[in-house]
Formats: C-alpha cells, sequence, structure tokens
C-alpha cells in the first residue's frame, strides 16, 4: 500500500514541477524507494542496491524518461548527500560504494557567459563508467567522460578529471595514481 501510495506521489510531483519535485522525495525515502522511484522513471537498477536519503539528480528532465541516463548494476551501496548529473549517461557496475556526498558530473555549460560565446569554454558532455568492485571515498567528484577501472579505490576528496586504471589507487586533487596493484 505504503508503495503504491509513493508511486502515486511521484507520478503526481513529477506531472506539476517535473524531476526537481522527485529530489524532494529523495531528501526523505528510505533506500528501497527511492531506488522504486527511479526505477519507474526509467533507471536501470539492479539486485540489491542501497541509495541512502537525501539523494539528488540535476539535469534530468532532458529524456522521456527522465532517469534512463542512470544505469546501476547489482549489490551497490551509495551513500548520503550523492549529487548525480544526468545529462549524460552514468554507469555504475556490480559491487561498487559510493560514499557520502559524492558528486558525479557529466556536463559542463557556461550557460550565457561570454566564455561560451567566445568558445573559451564550450558545452560539453560525456558518460562517467565505474566499473566493478569499485570503492569511492567520500566527497569525491567524478568529471565527464572519466572511466574508472574494475577494482580501482578513490580517495576521499579527490577530483577525478581522467580515466582510473584498474585496481590503482588514486587521490588528490586532481587525483593521482598512488598505488597499482
Amino acid at each position: 500500500m505504503i508503495k503504491l501510495m509513493i508511486k502515486l506521489i511521484a507520478i503526481v510531483c513529477n506531472k506539476i514541477y517535473g524531476y526537481e519535485a522527485l529530489n524532494l522525495l529523495f531528501r526523505i525515502l528510505p533506500s528501497q524507494l527511492i531506488v522504486m522511484v527511479l526505477r519507474d522513471f526509467g533507471a536501470k537498477i539492479g539486485d540489491s542496491v542501497r541509495i541512502q536519503s537525501p539523494f539528488m539528480v540535476h539535469n534530468a528532465d532532458r529524456n522521456k524518461k527522465i532517469f534512463s541516463n542512470l544505469e546501476i548494476g547489482n549489490d551497490c551501496y551509495i551513500g548520503r548527500e550523492c549529487i548525480f548529473d544526468l545529462m549524460d549517461k552514468i554507469i555504475i557496475r556490480d559491487r561498487v560504494t559510493i560514499s557520502h556526498k559524492c558528486l558525479f558530473n557529466t556536463h559542463t555549460h557556461a550557460g550565457k557567459s561570454n566564455l561560451l560565446v567566445e568558445g573559451i569554454l564550450p558545452l560539453s558532455q560525456n558518460t562517467i563508467n565505474i566499473n566493478d568492485d569499485t570503492y569511492i571515498g567520500s566527497g569525491v567528484t567524478i568529471l565527464e567522460g572519466v572511466t574508472i577501472g574494475i577494482g580501482a579505490i578513490v580517495g576521499a576528496m579527490s577530483l577525478v578529471n581522467k580515466d582510473v586504471p584498474s585496481k590503482a589507487t588514486v587521490v588528490g586533487i586532481p587525483s593521482k595514481v598512488t598505488r597499482q596493484r
């Protein structure tokens, strides 16, 4: 009964105010209901996935199925206060742990700034890929076009602006490989 009620609330909220209203729900819903709403609106999410509230999605209104740019595999954990920019795809494979306060940014857009007009900071977007058995520490920012290899570890508060090799540990701003297993 509760699941049906949440589904109806989500549909009404989305009709009135779009995906931003769903972000209000993602601030308070328990994990299983966050996953349910994401699936109902187009995300592909595997089994045994936990997404802690509060959770936030940005730029989800570009597709008919508003969360269709999100794919999460099996046995994943996403901590509190994470922000996922869905201008482009975010693909998270199996057994990935994403700690609290992480930001996944799939695009750059200078808005109406002269930086865009003059071509200094052109519009860009690209997929973020997180491969199996990866650990992302607290407060990490991952930028567009990044692929994180199998079994990689990203240290807390790192800025990942380039690909991370499989079984590597990276830390820092910008992140650098500190260990290769």
